[in-house]
């Protein structure tokens, strides 16, 4: 099986999907967070020596995460797995691939314990601004979202705390991610502890 076309194709969907939906108004879960995640992902996966089947669902799930945004946060990856069923199946992709890219888009709920080393990685992936130099400003988008769509209004030591609490209990699969994203994500959770030190301080 030829997977560059189906990923190419699997990309103009997503892209046409997100961009022409609520999500393209939506400050975190829009078509650069995607675009991100699929950038992780590749970076991983290259690190981690998958073979050309795996990196193929991988890509495809990566791209598709997401989508079911579309219809509203809650029980969205569910959403996105059968969007990425329904357009695989007209695409006339092996049900075995198909199953592993709805698996992988699963994997990615925070309920969840990812199984498989392309499932650990997509998490990863999801979760690699955590790591990153730009989680300041990725996590003030997500907190707009939260707020724009009435999920949670909190205050700035609210926000901090819940930060933290998910940052101290977050913890990467995959080796490449953590020797990758663990450093700066300890520069992130000591900005945290600063952050909410000086917002103590002002009560």
């Amino acid at each position: 099986m030829i997977f560059s076309d189906i990923i190419n194709a699997t990309k103009r969907y997503c892209e046409s999907l997100i961009k022409q939906s609520v999500c393209k108004d939506l400050p975190f879960h829009n078509w650069q967070h995607t675009l991100d995640v699929v950038s992780s992902s590749n970076l991983i996966g290259n690190a981690e020596n998958l073979n050309e089947r795996e990196f193929a669902v991988l890509r495809i799930a990566s791209y598709f995460h997401d989508v079911g945004h579309l219809m509203g946060a809650a029980k969205h990856e569910e959403i996105s797995a059968e969007y990425a069923r329904e357009f695989l199946e007209l695409q006339g992709i092996a049900a075995d691939v198909i199953l592993d890219v709805c698996l992988t888009i699963l994997a990615t709920s925070l309920k969840l314990e990812p199984q498989t080393k392309i499932q650990k990685i997509i998490c990863d992936a999801d979760l690699a601004h955590l790591g990153q130099i730009s989680f300041k400003e990725k996590n003030a988008k997500l907190r707009q979202e939260w707020i724009l769509l009435e999920a949670l209004d909190p205050t700035d030591r609210e926000w901090v705390l819940l930060n933290i609490e998910f940052l101290e209990s977050h913890s990467y699969f995959t080796q490449t991610a953590k020797k990758l994203f663990s450093k700066q994500k300890k520069i992130n959770l000591d900005d945290l502890h600063q952050l909410k030190n000086e917002l103590k301080a002002k009560l």
